[in-house]
């Protein structure tokens, strides 16, 4: 699969513009038109810092290229900004009441309690713990990839090498679970940044777990040749309505089942997961069924490393 530079620029929300060296256009994303509807078809970068000299604009020049990038506020924005905060504030307030409320009861009652007792609020106030520093790790996610600051650094990866770090940890989390794995002989290398792709993998495949019942299986794929890698994630969960299917990758979204009502999530992993997928040249697809035997399965597709890399040079040669 050759990387789509174009399907990553579309999926920019802030307009983004590149120029030639004579200020010319050379390409654009949606976000880009949206904001300036008025502009000629004939547009230089002459003329949108004519029309419009108080925007503020950020030129950044690569090679031969200008890239162009405005991030001015729009009429949601302060609405947007709103809803954020109180969310954010929800989720983190929740994790928080809980360790101050154990915490309290062992300083006030401590000599009274017994030692199942003793561990089981130490259990809950680091379940807790752990769940603060997932959210703060998800945001910190989300703010550097909407302020564009999101680096990658991208080598070839082996798919199996992952999974075997990976799942001993996911194992130890979900002791009840059990992982299976099929890793198909022609599924070439990887072209990823490793901490992202760990990031994602780890994502779905404790989604999987979270929202599936205890003792059900986890089942993790891999297919591909020549031009792209798959890995599939399969549950034995609930399953999703497909009129939920865009739903799931927003923000602060989830699905309302018996399952999910059990477990505690944000409601980030998701969006941030098609996001790190999108900006590596990749594609996230996936087929569900509310009706017995349920399920889901999440499919993504990467760019494999020798075609990636050569389509990577090529673009940079013509350039």
């Amino acid at each position: 699969m050759e990387i789509n530079y174009e399907k990553i620029l579309n999926s920019l929300s802030c307009p983004v513009a590149v120029f030639d060296k004579n200020d010319r256009l050379v390409s654009a994303n949606p976000a880009f038109f949206k904001h300036f509807p008025n502009l000629s078809d004939n547009i230089t970068l002459k003329t949108i810092k004519s029309a419009l000299p108080n925007t503020p604009i950020n030129i950044e020049k690569s090679d031969n290229l200008q890239i162009l990038t405005f991030c001015g506020p729009s009429e949601n924005m302060e609405a947007a900004y709103t809803e954020f905060v109180s969310t954010v504030s929800h989720e983190l307030r929740t994790p928080l009441t809980s360790i101050r409320g154990f915490a309290q009861t062992m300083i006030s009652s401590y000599d009274r309690l017994e030692t199942a007792q003793i561990l089981k609020f130490l259990g809950i106030i680091k379940d807790q713990s752990n769940r603060l520093i997932k959210l703060v790790e998800n945001l910190l996610s989300i703010s550097k990839m909407q302020s564009q600051k999101e680096n990658f650094v991208y080598k070839s990866l082996n798919i199996n090498d992952l999974l075997a770090q990976i799942l001993p940890i996911l194992q130890k989390q979900y002791p009840s679970h059990k992982f299976s794995t099929e890793i198909t002989r022609t599924t070439p290398l990887i072209l990823a940044d490793e901490d992202k792709l760990q990031q994602i993998l780890i994502n779905l495949i404790d989604n999987a777990a979270k929202y599936s019942p205890q003792g059900s299986t986890v089942q993790i794929l891999t297919a591909g040749s020549g031009n792209s890698a798959h890995i599939e994630i399969k549950d034995q969960g609930a399953g999703i309505a497909p009129e939920d299917f865009d739903k799931i990758f927003e923000k602060f979204t989830r699905i309302e089942n018996h399952l999910t009502q059990k477990t505690e999530g944000s409601g980030l992993g998701l969006y941030i997961v098609k996001n790190l997928v999108e900006k590596m040249g990749g594609k996230i697809t996936l087929t569900s069924s509310t009706t017995p035997p349920a399920g889901t399965k999440f499919t993504l597709e990467l760019p494999a490393a020798d075609y990636a890399a050569q389509s990577g040079k090529k673009l940079k040669e013509n350039q």
